[in-house]
């Protein structure tokens, strides 16, 4: 892509700046790639795209505006040789330098030094989602305040804020579930975790880890005087979403809501901060989202619209089990009825259900809560998970009295499920009777679109495959990018296992089988196993051989 350049003429003389790609920030705020030094300038002020068109120019609802070649504008093209004017600067888009010898030229593509906010700064340019930048991130604290006075330029510019604010950009563009800042003899290394895994961002001093932890304390209405004991609290960032280019924001529109659970814990060096995303936008939401396959996702869809009967989600701890269950939930008509769900804790809210956490230092545990929500006149039950014979027992037995339950289990697969409520002591003819639908899943990371490797699949790999790697010419691999954060990878999907009772199935439980007695059955039936499921993914390009053995544990 060709090298373009923005013409900068203010009164203290002319200069460059220079970019291909991405966005061009402008502003009086120290995080701009183009900073000005013009009071009638806001501290961000206006950005410029590339886009496949061409290039946007676009004002940030900036209080003195932005003009293009002489009129004010929310959203406009940007051709060679318009003149955008910003209180007394003018910037002129170029293809040309004038004379290098007597200008500084701001190239971008040249490395910035390696402060701590360079380094966050060229790591979340790099990555692909750039629907908004860190302008429009608002640190709320835990009494719903701004952090910030709005109209305090110093305390924007602290560069711990930056720093925060800087981390939030790279996890809102990387999907990232955890932020992670620990102390060491040293420095401090943070870390956040993506996709499941940990990935370093970067060494900061201890003095700018002490400073970091201190704001993440303010904002949570923390003491920051003390470093040596457990504190726990909550803050939240509102996002509002840029306007759609030509269109002005609307004043209606309501920001995006993120929450942020904190813990610090004492280690030997210091306290460690562990912060837990709440990005719903990141999740699923619906049966849809989940990425079944067409048949499966039509039996669930229509198992859903039953009055009786109970699905079970299963997998280890990390599966996305409880996403699942959420997304059934809200496709089982929470509008129509009277949905109940006992969790522990309760983490995400969801409208129209009534939800009771679970507190077993008062005897509010899963069996004596589900006692009581059965007076409650529900249509809909949701048990977080069935931890032991009680609540295993009272579950099936709602479920074939006439109400829908769904709940987790921790086991490995859907036939392990039905030995795993055969090993709490139910009794098998409450199995075989109460049991209608297991889902068995798993979450995989997706190979990222940009640098994932083709090559030709091995013998043993075309044998994994099964009858679908002999119409497979090629599958991928992961790479590395700076826009993946050089893992190759980038999001996750679930792919599932779905086992529907049978009255042949009813009908081995009530004769005390073996899990191969069961295998055997289910093998003269379309029944997929969750291996050959995630497979599946990769015939199709999605993700790699590797991350699916890891994942399922071949």
């Amino acid at each position: 892509m060709e090298r373009m350049y923005l013409k900068i003429k203010c009164a203290s003389g002319e200069r460059y700046a220079a970019f291909r790609e991405g966005i061009l920030t402008i502003g009086r705020l120290s995080l701009n790639k183009v900073v000005l030094d013009d009071a009638m300038a806001s501290r961000r002020h206006c950005v410029i795209k590339r886009t496949p068109d061409g290039y946007l120019l676009q004002d940030l609802q900036s209080p003195n505006g932005t003009k293009l070649n002489g009129q004010s504008i929310q959203s406009a093209p940007l051709h060679l040789g318009d003149i955008i004017t910003i209180g007394k600067t003018e910037l002129t888009l170029v293809d040309t330098l004038g004379e290098p010898d007597e200008l500084e030229v701001l190239e971008d593509e040249v490395a910035p030094p390696d402060d701590p906010i360079s380094v966050l700064r060229r790591m979340a340019d790099a990555l692909l989602d750039r629907s908004f930048d860190v302008d429009a991130i608002s640190l709320i604290n835990t009494r719903g305040k701004p952090l910030l006075d709005p109209d305090d330029d110093a305390a924007n510019e602290s560069e711990n804020v930056a720093l925060l604010r800087l981390t939030l950009l790279i996890c809102f563009r990387s999907y990232a579930s955890d932020i992670h800042l620990e102390p060491r003899a040293d420095d401090f290394l943070l870390r956040i975790r993506v996709d499941g895994n940990l990935l370093d961002l970067l060494q900061l001093s201890r003095e700018t880890g002490i400073k970091f932890s201190a704001v993440v304390k303010v904002l949570s209405d923390l003491d920051t005087t003390q470093r040596t004991i457990v504190q726990e609290g909550h803050f939240a960032t509102h996002v509002t979403l840029p306007a759609p280019p030509g269109q002005q924001a609307s004043p209606a529109a309501l920001p995006r809501r993120v929450d942020y659970r904190i813990s610090f814990v004492p280690t030997l060096y210091g306290q460690k901060l562990v912060v837990r995303v709440f990005d719903t936008a990141n999740a699923p939401l619906w049966l849809e989202d989940l990425h079944m396959p067409a048949p499966m996702a039509a039996e669930v869809k229509k198992f859903l619209t039953k009055s009786t009967g109970i699905i079970m989600v299963c997998g280890p701890t990390g599966s996305g089990k409880t996403t699942t269950l959420y997304s059934l939930l809200r496709s089982s008509g929470t509008t129509k009825r009277n949905i109940v769900t006992i969790e522990d804790p309760v983490e995400v809210q969801i409208k129209g259900t009534t939800q009771l956490p679970v507190d077993d230092s008062v005897g509010k545990g899963f069996a004596a809560l589900l006692r009581s929500v059965l007076r409650q006149d529900p249509d809909v039950i949701m048990v977080g998970e069935i931890r032991d014979a009680e609540t295993a027992k009272i579950a099936l037995q709602a479920a074939m009295t006439g109400h829908m339950v769904l709940s987790t289990l921790h086991t490995r697969d859907t036939v392990g499920t039905i030995f795993r409520l055969l090993d709490l002591g139910i009794e098998p003819y409450i199995v075989a009777q109460g049991v209608d639908l297991i889902i068995a899943q798993r979450l995989v990371r997706n190979l990222c679109k940009v640098c994932r490797q083709p090559y030709l699949p091995t013998a043993e790999e075309r044998r994994k495959l099964g009858p679908t790697g002999e119409s497979v010419a090629r599958i991928y691999g992961p790479k590395g990018c700076p826009k993946c954060l050089g893992t190759g990878y980038s999001g996750r999907r679930a792919f599932f296992e779905c086992l529907h009772a049978s009255e042949q199935l009813g009908e081995l439980i009530l004769q005390k089988p073996n899990p191969a007695d069961v295998h055997r059955l289910l093998k003269e039936t379309p029944f997929v196993p969750l291996l050959q499921a995630g497979y599946q993914l990769v015939a199709q390009g999605l993700t790699s051989m590797t991350e699916v053995d890891h994942v399922v544990g071949n």
